[in-house]
């Protein structure tokens, strides 16, 4: 089962009237048991082109191989850490530059 804010490719072409063709990443926005899935798909400035209800066996998960995870245990709970790439950070600070 995929949780919700996993990335996934779409793997039909079902939804193209929708906007979301074979191979569009998204988003998983929410989960509704037993095997549907609300996926929001953006563009690179974040406005939303599309959003579908998709069954498990029409999505992939699609996070990046270079986001790594590390547990972080305590006496009181687990914390889950996502390392993001450090070309992710440059490219942050890129951007800042660029609108001052």
């Amino acid at each position: 089962m995929l949780e919700n804010y996993t990335r996934v490719r779409l793997q039909t072409d079902k939804y193209q009237v929708e906007g979301a063709s074979r191979g569009t990443l998204g988003y998983i926005i929410e989960v509704y048991p037993p095997d549907a899935y609300e996926v929001e798909f953006s563009d690179q400035e974040g406005v939303t082109f599309a959003q579908i209800v998709a069954h498990g066996d029409e999505l992939q998960s699609d996070e990046p191989a270079s986001l790594t995870q590390t547990t972080a245990a305590s006496d009181t709970a687990a914390e889950t850490i996502y390392h993001a790439p450090l070309f992710a950070e440059r490219r942050s600070e890129l951007t800042r530059s660029n609108k001052q």
